[in-house]
């Protein structure tokens, strides 16, 4: 068992598992070094999709404007900018926010192939 403070258990390791496990998911890859480097977000899935994560072990998250436009000039194009937000009391369980604009695209696309 890791010992407390040890990279198993920090923050940043929760962080990783999380953004690997998210570019799975959507068919992307992790942004080397958490978007430090010229590509900017945790993950992208190039001309898609790009997605800024967060995970809190709180019961609740403060999404700030920053955040938001910090991954709405992260995505490049026609890509999609999202924020994933993970709760560590279930993670099966992630909400993801988008713009207005994409989500009435996402609802109309849902209601005319449902």
């Amino acid at each position: 068992m890791p010992r407390p403070g040890s990279y198993s258990t920090s923050t940043r390791r929760r962080s990783d598992r999380q953004e690997g496990h998210n570019a799975r998911r959507v068919g992307g890859c992790v942004t080397a070094n958490s978007g430090a480097g010229r590509d900017k977000g945790d993950v992208k899935v190039r001309g898609l999709l790009r997605e800024e994560d967060k995970t809190t072990q709180k019961a609740s998250y403060v999404l700030k404007l920053d955040d938001l436009r910090k991954v709405s000039a992260a995505a490049q194009g026609d890509e999609i900018p999202i924020m994933r937000i993970a709760f560590e009391d279930d993670l099966r369980q992630q909400y993801v926010v988008v713009s207005g604009d994409w989500f009435q695209l996402l609802l109309t696309y849902y209601r005319e192939n449902r």
